[in-house]
């Protein structure tokens, strides 16, 4: 009796005797039973009480094998086998879309976007974009997830200076709008931002300031070929900022200023940042505050078109004025010190500097920063400044003095300083200078520092007077030769 029969739906071809175990089971009683229904040999299992019999036509379901090679897939995705999951995605012979849903190629994307660059292409970056344009977006709009990937596929190529591919990937999202239009009446702040980015001229790192980049500021070497593509957009996204600042100021505002900055509508940036924070009628609340980012922006554009900081410190100071309560965190000076470094050759030497720092003083509290007193000691010590290293060695054995233990970097930092000002005070013989700013405790740190220094101090001196003599009998010396080549000269012809 049969308890069940489980029919797979592929046939097999006729078994021939001679095959073991196999051509035996074509003789056994249930052999007999599917022969007389068929000519064609089949293969039975027969087994009582629950045991299945299972009929010889046997079929793999194509289903069974489409759910075996999705799990594969789903098996390599899970288990963080990217690189075999790309490969066989970029298989032309390979429909994707019948193995994953969108939000697992969405995640699988992620997945790459987050590899090392050593591990992925660019180039096959870009060919899973077109694979997912191809496959999953369809003819419709874009969905909010599809939006956050292409969108994600732009901040690489982005950030791996690959302009052209990210323009490719904005060009599809503002296609799948219907135009730039309806992207602006979408809301689409995400996109709008790489728009200003990709054909604004946003992105300041491929900028050129005065013949030269501004990888001074940035990470990377400007673009030679980085040009403004696109003016009205930039008008229609700034409009929609100043009607509903609320929405739009965190993410779209310093890209407008920089666009503006690029474009070097300097009349249409003093409207903006007029618009935006300087009217008595915007309420004054901490969400429309000008933060950090919003200060860096504004002083960056005014220095790329006027090459100098005095527009950037009138701009700020009316903001300061208006906003007392705005902090600035290390980040900021940084970028301050280093756009007047940049301009230096275009101001008062050295003078843009102590205004900088007197800035800088004005906030209660500044975070000490290594990077940025390094920065500036350099340029300390091409101008020859000594007030102001001054100022500045005062500072950092403020700092010093608060904490319980001080870093090797930071006491070379300290020790330079000290080193500079000590130094120029020998060359000009001010020993009464030195010994009163030994003698209190504002540029030292402790007892052994003031040792150490008050030693430096004469030592130094003690070469540099040397070295002064050698240099003077280095003089004479030349001076008697020169006087005896004139006397020779004058005899020989005399003869």
């Amino acid at each position: 009796m049969n308890h069940g029969r489980i029919i797979i739906t592929r046939r097999i071809p006729p078994l021939r005797r001679g095959l073991g175990t196999t051509s035996r089971a074509l003789n056994s009683p249930a052999s007999s039973i599917a022969n007389a229904t068929s000519k064609e040999p089949t293969i039975s299992i027969s087994m009582d009480k629950g045991t299945i019999a299972s009929n010889s036509r046997v079929r793999f379901s194509s289903t069974l094998l489409k759910k075996n090679e999705f799990n594969k897939y789903e098996h390599f995705l899970r288990g963080g086998r990217i690189k075999d999951l790309i490969s066989m995605i970029l298989n032309p012979m390979v429909s994707i879309h019948e193995h994953f849903t969108l939000e697992e190629y969405s995640l699988f994307l992620g997945k790459v976007l987050s590899m090392k660059d050593s591990d992925v292409n660019v180039n096959v970056v870009f060919q899973l974009f077109e694979i997912y344009a191809r496959m999953y977006c369809g003819e419709g709009s874009l969905n909010a997830l599809q939006i956050y990937d292409l969108n994600k596929l732009i901040k690489y190529f982005i950030k791996r200076d690959q302009l052209k591919q990210g323009q490719i990937v904005l060009d599809f999202i503002i296609m799948k709008y219907g135009g730039i239009e309806n992207m602006i009446a979408h809301r689409d702040l995400i996109s709008l931002n790489n728009h200003l980015k990709l054909k604004n001229g946003s992105l300041v790192k491929d900028w050129k300031f005065e013949g030269k980049n501004l990888r001074y500021l940035q990470s990377r070497q400007g673009r030679l070929n980085y040009k403004f593509l696109d003016g009205w957009s930039l008008l229609k996204i700034a409009d929609l900022v100043l009607n509903d600042p609320m929405k739009c100021q965190n993410v779209l505002t310093n890209s407008i200023i920089y666009s503006l900055g690029h474009l070097r509508q300097v009349e249409l940036l003093d409207h903006f940042i007029d618009q935006m924070w300087m009217q008595e009628t915007r309420p004054r609340n901490g969400l429309l505050y000008p933060d950090t980012n919003n200060i860096i922006a504004i002083i960056t554009s005014y220095c790329y078109n006027y090459g100098n900081m005095d527009k950037s410190f009138d701009v700020l100071d009316r903001i300061l004025e208006k906003y007392s309560g705005l902090k600035f965190d290390k980040f900021f000076w940084r970028r301050l010190f280093q756009w007047c470094i940049l301009t230096e050759p275009n101001a008062n030497k050295g003078f843009i500097l102590g205004q900088c720092w007197s800035l800088m003083e004005k906030q209660e509290k500044v975070e000490f920063d290594g990077v940025l007193l390094e920065l500036l000691r350099e340029k300390i010590v091409k101008v020859r400044d000594v007030p102001l290293a001054l100022r500045v060695l005062k500072m950092i054995v403020i700092e010093l003095k608060k904490v319980n233990f001080i870093n090797e970097l930071d006491m070379e930092l300290l020790l330079k300083y000290q080193k500079f000002v000590f130094s120029k005070l020998g060359e000009i013989n001010k020993t009464v200078k030195a010994m009163e700013l030994l003698s209190c405790d504002d540029y030292t740190i402790n007892k052994e520092n003031k040792a150490f220094m008050r030693a430096y101090y004469f030592e130094n001196k003690r070469e540099k007077r040397k070295k002064n003599k050698r240099s003077n009998q280095y003089d004479d010396l030349q001076r008697k030769y020169d006087e005896m080549d004139e006397e020779d000269m004058i005899i020989g012809k005399l003869w």
